[in-house]
């Protein structure tokens, strides 16, 4: 991971993707790169939002992703 990078967080993680990510990063990375790597499966939503808080406020994540902004997201 890149020097620049804080912090990744992934949100929605498949339970496979999760568990994969897990085994195979304790194998490959150190744990201080592993530390900076956020994983959250589908339904976790007060546990991820209290990490995003951290570095985000609420009113700048789109409501799909349960926070506060009122804009629309466009995805394309």
């Amino acid at each position: 991971m890149p020097e620049t990078v804080c912090t990744t967080i992934m949100i929605n993680v498949p339970f496979v993707l999760e568990k994969l990510f897990r085994t195979t990063s304790k194998l490959t990375m150190p744990k201080r790169e592993r530390d900076r790597v956020h994983l959250f499966r589908a339904g976790n939503k007060a546990t991820y939002l209290n990490k995003v808080a951290q570095y985000v406020e609420l009113c700048q994540i789109p409501q799909c992703f349960h926070g506060e902004a009122n804009e629309q997201v466009v995805w394309r």
